[in-house]
């Protein structure tokens, strides 16, 4: 009877963890806010906010930027290159034309006789 007193005991501690546990993730990741991004400018007060951005290229604070640290309270930068993210490719600006000469390398190229390809430059 008394084992199965401890078991029984046992078992609601467990439990009563597993929910504390449960809670407290559920409470700390639910007043936090992350933001993604190609880069980020910051320049205003992030005081008081539990925020983290992760940017591909660059997180900039600039003037007008602040953060007091308080308890239970983070701000974190981060940069991850692995971000990808659609580009929008533009116009080439340098404009085409056939006119322009073909450019080319002062050397000569041969084969050998076992059959290798060779470029021999001459400036060397």
């Amino acid at each position: 009877m008394l084992t199965q007193f401890y078991k029984i005991n046992f078992v609601m501690k467990t439990q009563k963890i597993i929910l504390i546990t449960i809670f407290s993730i559920f409470f700390t990741n639910s007043f936090s806010q992350t933001y993604k991004g190609k880069y980020f400018s910051l320049d205003d007060d992030h005081t008081g906010n539990n925020e983290t951005y992760i940017a591909r290229d660059y997180i900039k604070l600039t003037d007008g930027f602040r953060y007091t640290a308080q308890a239970n309270k983070t701000f974190v930068g981060k940069i991850d290159p692995s971000l990808v993210y659609e580009t929008n490719y533009t116009d080439d600006q340098t404009p085409w034309s056939s006119n322009l000469p073909v450019g080319s390398l002062p050397g000569s190229v041969n084969v050998s006789p076992t059959g290798a390809a060779t470029y021999q430059n001459i400036n060397y």
